[in-house]
């Protein structure tokens, strides 16, 4: 019987924990994009996708129920985890299409 159990690893690996980048909580996958003429396009995988024509990037209020709608037909039928509607939201904050007046570092 082996003592201690970092004995058995490589020597690389001693001592880390597993990593949680390799846990999948979702079964299919989805990828928001949010394109050059102004729509935002949601693909779920098995599900076809949808598009959302989005609003001038200050109007805060109608760019808010765009990504509400994009988010309620992700989550029908509880496919979409909570991770994925983040990411729905991210791709419009990377776009610069932000529901909140972004963060200013100084």
């Amino acid at each position: 019987m082996v003592a201690d159990p970092d004995a058995l690893r490589s020597p690389n690996e001693r001592g880390k924990r597993p990593s949680l980048r390799s846990v999948r909580y979702s079964t299919l996958r989805i990828s928001p994009t949010v394109t050059l003429d102004g729509y935002l396009e949601v693909f779920i995988e098995g599900r076809g996708d949808r598009r959302w024509q989005l609003p001038a990037q200050s109007d805060r209020d109608e760019i808010a129920r765009v990504a509400n709608q994009a988010k309620a037909w992700a989550i029908q039928d509880g496919q979409a985890t909570q991770g994925q509607l983040k990411y729905i939201q991210k791709a419009l904050s990377d776009a610069g299409y932000h529901v909140r007046t972004p963060r200013r570092y100084t």
